[in-house]
């Protein structure tokens, strides 16, 4: 199992360190900025992505725009957040959830998706025909233009 840390964040040279103090020849740090291309080529190279989201003691209200790249790809997500990307995986049926913080949790979930690959699929596909079906570029642009022909038709 290889695992792919993409990003260049203050956490980058730590991890680096760790990685190489601990001989970790599975795990690769991507710290260079990607092209839109490359970030889609690596995201679609996964069997699965984690969308790692820090907890700050309360429930996130938003939703990271990762994971709706994560889902265009066809991937399951491995969502470590609690309130609304929570809620959404779980609404989509797109991948699992846990809780922020539960290394343990996290390495079952990764270990569970590794040996069900028709699960794997079925929550990649799952996310995929959700973004294409309800976050499409027409599809939003038809439902903005809706909203702006109703309000200039009511002021």
């Amino acid at each position: 199992m290889e695992f792919i840390l993409q990003g260049g964040g203050e956490l980058a040279p730590h991890l680096k360190a760790k990685v190489t103090e601990l001989k970790l020849g599975n795990v690769k740090i991507v710290d260079k900025i990607l092209s839109r291309s490359d970030v889609a080529k690596l995201l679609s190279e996964a069997d699965a992505l984690i969308l790692p989201l820090r907890n700050f003691g309360r429930p996130y209200l938003g939703i990271s725009s990762k994971l709706y790249e994560y889902q265009a790809v066809g991937k399951p997500v491995i969502c470590c957040a609690e309130g609304q990307p929570a809620e959404y995986i779980k609404g989509t049926r797109s991948g699992v959830v846990v809780k922020p913080g539960d290394y343990e949790a996290l390495a079952k979930a990764v270990l569970y998706l590794k040996n069900n690959s028709d699960l794997v699929r079925e929550l990649g596909d799952s996310g995929r025909r959700y973004v294409e079906d309800n976050l499409s570029i027409e599809k939003i642009g038809k439902e903005m233009m809706a909203v702006f022909s109703k309000v200039l038709r009511h002021p």
